[in-house]
């Protein structure tokens, strides 16, 4: 899958967000920080690779300055995965969100990987990722920002996120459009060439044009219900 890194659009990566590779809530933590989850797969071959980092992109695409300021959390539900494919997890994912990520919380199996995994659970660091089993989660993430598949009790439609996603965006492109269709407007008006045309038998084309920009604004401005900000 080739594309550019920049400008990512829900209808670029369709097929990755309903994967639910990874994907945001809505909660976060004691510290209003939105949360990203990454469910970690069986394998983590180079096709899963590309999908994850795309979707990590997508989503710090998202939000502003302001709350990445403030930071991230991310947490990994590695219940059903390898430590090996948990660490690559991790690591990509961090190299990506980089000094933007505060603290990333690792729900492991709730029996150990291994010894050494064993032994980084007992003196955790900060900075470090912390390995806990999911009924500590609670802990450091109140249970009504947690969405269900991870205990909490918020309510969050993968489907519908994705659909108001490109809603967004598809208003976002109207918007885009419509002020420069006004400026164009606005500036043709202002030249000698303006007045010309307006005098002429293209005014007819020029009131077609104001009909459609007010049209367009309408719609964009009765739909905001829809645009949420993170």
């Amino acid at each position: 899958m080739e594309m550019s890194m920049k400008n990512l659009k829900a209808a670029d990566i369709l097929e990755d967000l309903e994967s639910k590779l990874a994907y945001i809530p809505g909660g976060r933590d004691h510290d209003g920080r939105p949360l990203i989850v990454i469910n970690v797969p069986p394998e983590f071959d180079s096709a899963t690779k590309s999908k994850l980092e795309f979707l990590i992109l997508y989503f710090i695409s998202i939000f502003s300055d302001e709350t990445k300021e403030n930071g991230l959390v991310l947490i990994v539900d590695a219940r059903h995965s390898a430590w090996r494919v948990t660490r690559s997890c991790i690591r990509l994912s961090t190299n990506l969100i980089g000094s933007k990520v505060i603290s990333v919380i690792v729900i492991r199996p709730d029996g150990f990987w291994d010894k050494r995994v064993d032994s980084c659970t007992k003196s955790h660091k900060e900075g470090e990722p912390l390995y806990i089993t999911l009924t500590r989660l609670h802990v450091y993430i109140d249970f009504s920002q947690l969405p269900y598949e991870l205990a909490g009790n918020k309510a969050y439609n993968h489907v519908e996120w994705i659909k108001k996603r490109m809603k967004i965006e598809n208003y976002s492109k109207d918007a885009l459009e419509l002020v420069s269709k006004m400026t164009n407007l606005h500036q043709r008006l202002n030249t000698f060439d303006g007045i010309r045309i307006m005098q002429s038998d293209d005014v007819e084309s020029y009131w077609e044009m104001g009909i459609e920009l007010l049209s367009t604004a309408r719609h964009i401005l009765q739909s905001g219900i829809y645009i949420f900000i993170y």
